[in-house]
């Protein structure tokens, strides 16, 4: 990996506000790093380069916004987040979701001390969009954030840093769209200005954007391409998982996913493959492997980030619904929620922490989230902050289904979960993510005592069969359906 100072980040168009070398060489290492997906050795874990930059100049002000970036937008590597260049800084910490400036009082003083620099000092244009989009993001206004790295994207077609921040925040508006286009206009500039493996990366990116479009054919195109350059892109890896499994295939998704294991264990996205891997199998009926990986790659794993306590939650909650005991798993996730139940930094988060309460039967913590969600979306008048938005239209009603299915109150749970169905993935979750939802309404219209319902559960499974035509898992159910009716 080759380092930019001062003089080559002038000569790629993108001059940096700092006079340090040594600063300016540490951020190319952080954002390189961002994109890569796991930390290069020879510069020492993206902590230490953090530390470095922000040694060799405290008041560069693009590094701390990266640090809060991966805060609030969730990104999948603990050791990622330990230390934090300003705005690099900040966009690290954003990007986490495991906090947020609401219920953060220390990072929303650190945000505004950072906008307050920002406007003291001599920065480039670009540099002061960065600045923008990272304190849009804290603030909850999402879409403003995106239109910022949009823009810088225009001068600049290939910021790491804004492309990364895009992607991440389109994702978790459940904006695939913009994800597929995006990447479709900056992809050529990658090509002729950046390394086969960071080519290899963002053409990985436009591969799930056009999965997560529902274009698998080009989809695969895309993503074999990729992996054509760069035989350890995990993007793409991860795109190919989700189409055998959306087109109803676990077991050509299991086939796949285990021949590739060793290609990207050294990916921070390597973790919610093996989830993939875990869902397969569990459709497939073998709920012991599920459980093996379970047990060996995920209950000791559920505190390096949220993704993986939220990937540990679903498989439980899988088997859960399958009739499936898994004994006493379920109370170490409990403890690993409750410390964020007041968090509301993503939405996706919650319902799973509210999961695990259920489970473990703390209704009083499960009243207190409900309660702190509720709290939330009556304090925030805005209506065009779009975190709350989706917190009041959308995650407030499912947590409420998943209380009255708690509490056998199936009806109900349909009732508030049905009109949301297409719109799941607004809350911050892909496709496969978002069937956990559709599988569990499913459950819930066969337990509903009311005849509609029963009538819903069979014509949800026909619509189910008629795009998963081969997966098990429909099949089990339509014998419930069939006991039922």
């Amino acid at each position: 990996m080759s380092l930019k100072d001062c003089q080559e980040w002038i000569n790629s168009g993108f001059p940096l506000s700092t006079t340090s070398n040594e600063a300016a060489k540490m951020y190319d290492a952080i954002v390189q790093q961002l994109m890569y997906g796991y930390d290069v050795g020879e510069f020492g874990p993206i902590s230490q380069c953090l530390e470095k930059m922000l040694s060799a100049d405290p008041n560069f002000v693009l590094g701390h916004t990266v640090k809060h970036l991966l805060t609030v937008l969730g990104h999948t590597v603990k050791h990622l987040l330990t230390v934090l260049g300003h705005t690099v800084k900040h966009l690290l910490t954003l990007l986490s979701n495991e906090t947020s400036t609401w219920s953060n009082p220390v990072l929303k003083a650190d945000i505004d001390d950072m906008v307050e620099m920002a406007e003291h000092s001599d920065i480039s244009l670009l540099e002061r969009l960065h600045v923008d989009a990272v304190k849009f993001l804290s603030m909850g206004y999402l879409k403003k954030a995106c239109d910022k790295w949009e823009e810088i994207l225009l001068f600049n077609p290939t910021d790491m840093q804004a492309l990364s921040g895009h992607f991440t925040t389109c994702f978790q508006m459940g904006q695939p769209i913009k994800i597929r286009d995006t990447m479709a206009s900056v992809s050529q500039y990658w090509k002729t200005s950046k390394s086969t493996e960071m080519y290899s990366i963002v053409k990985g990116w436009y591969s799930f954007g056009l999965e997560e479009a529902l274009m698998f054919p080009a989809a695969e195109k895309e993503a074999m391409e990729a992996l054509g350059l760069n035989l350890h892109e995990a993007w793409s890896v991860h795109t190919i998982a989700h189409i055998r499994v959306m087109q109803g295939h676990p077991h050509k998704a299991i086939e796949y996913m285990e021949s590739t294991e060793k290609d990207t264990e050294r990916n921070s996205l390597h973790g919610h493959i093996r989830w993939h891997l875990a869902i397969a199998y569990i459709e497939t009926g073998d709920y012991e492997t599920a459980l093996t990986i379970y047990d060996n790659e995920f209950s000791d794993q559920i505190h390096v980030n949220l993704m993986m306590l939220r990937g540990a939650v679903s498989i439980l909650y899988h088997l859960q619904l399958e009739g499936v005991s898994v004994g006493d798993r379920w109370e170490k996730l409990y403890k690993a929620s409750v410390p964020h139940i007041g968090d509301q930094a993503l939405a996706f988060n919650d319902i799973h922490y509210l999961i695990t309460a259920q489970a473990t039967e703390h209704q009083d913590v499960a009243d207190r989230l409900m309660d702190s969600i509720n709290n939330f979306v009556s304090d925030v008048k805005d209506e065009s902050n779009d975190i709350v938005n989706v917190y009041r239209d959308i995650a407030l009603p499912m947590c409420q289904a998943f209380q009255a299915y708690h509490h056998d109150d199936y009806g109900t749970a349909v009732d508030l979960l049905y009109p949301l169905r297409y719109q799941f993935v607004k809350i911050g979750c892909s496709h496969a993510q978002a069937d956990t939802f559709n599988v569990f309404l499913l459950h819930s219209a066969l337990k509903s005592s009311e005849r509609k319902h029963q009538l819903l559960a069979g014509s949800m499974l026909r619509e189910r069969k008629a795009q998963q035509e081969n997966n098990p898992m429909n099949e089990r159910l339509l014998a419930n359906i069939a006991a039922t009716l």
